[in-house]
């Protein structure tokens, strides 16, 4: 019923969507509570483990509704405008290294970055890769992120020393539901194991490619190529990627 590339069939893709929208009716309320909470005398702490606990219950319902997206014939929608790729980059990476103040981030940015694209997903793209190398990665050695701009294409190549991916597991990364363990000695990370599934999907409907290099000698490192498109091309219409082919859809809810 379920292919691991492409994903489901109309029934499932229905339920899993239906119960997405369903669960963020109650995240909502959710977190008006919280923000109530937080204008009380010493509600503050409290406010903001809710508010974590709410933002990473609407994070995994995201994927659950991409994963449903990717798998229709459909697909995810790719909305394409002018776009500074390494910009976009630098302003990701600063939020994400908010959150982790005891980690390094290195950004090295070369050539013309330039191109149209979809900020949003490509968003998701740069957040999914740097996260995982900074949960999976040594924590002694720094993340380092580069964006090459090369004539036909841009390069985004995110890199970690530590444990290198057991080569058994590296066909498969790409896949739905597939889960990792940390090199830093931790439990696996309880997380729904489709972020790479929906990386390919958003890259692939970019017509791009990403792979993933993995040794003990040096680490680990996802590469994403992205075909340029001309700025003064004019911008395509709105349409579905990632799925079997099909008719366009209306734009996503984000």
């Amino acid at each position: 019923m379920v292919d691991s590339r492409r994903g489901l069939d109309e029934r499932t893709e229905r339920v899993i969507t239906d119960l997405a929208h369903d669960l963020l009716s109650p995240l909502g309320a959710i977190r008006l509570a919280a923000d109530a909470v937080r204008l009380l005398r010493d509600g503050g702490e409290i406010a903001q483990t809710i508010a974590a606990s709410v933002g990473r219950m609407t994070e995994m319902i995201d994927q659950l509704l991409d994963f449903a997206r990717a798998g229709t014939a459909e697909g995810l929608v790719i909305v394409r405008r002018r776009v500074d790729l390494g910009a976009l980059v630098r302003k990701v990476v600063d939020a994400l290294v908010a959150g982790h103040a005891d980690r390094q981030v290195a950004v090295v940015i070369a050539g013309d970055t330039r191109g149209r694209f979809d900020p949003d997903r490509l968003a998701q793209v740069i957040s999914n890769l740097v996260s995982n190398a900074l949960i999976h990665g040594s924590a002694k050695g720094p993340v380092r992120v580069t964006v090459r701009g090369r004539e036909k294409a841009i390069e985004l190549e995110v890199s970690n020393r530590g444990a290198a991916i057991p080569a058994e597991d590296l066909p498969r990364l790409f896949e739905p539901f597939q889960r990792g363990s940390s090199s830093l000695g931790r439990r696996p990370h309880r997380r729904l194991g489709l972020g790479l599934y929906i990386v390919r999907a958003i890259v692939e409907g970019h017509d791009g490619v990403v792979e993933v290099r993995s040794t003990v000698q040096r680490g680990t490192s996802f590469r994403v190529a992205l075909p340029r498109q001309e700025l003064t091309r004019p911008a395509p219409r709105p349409r579905r990627r990632g799925g079997r082919g099909g008719p366009s859809a209306p734009p996503r809810r984000r």
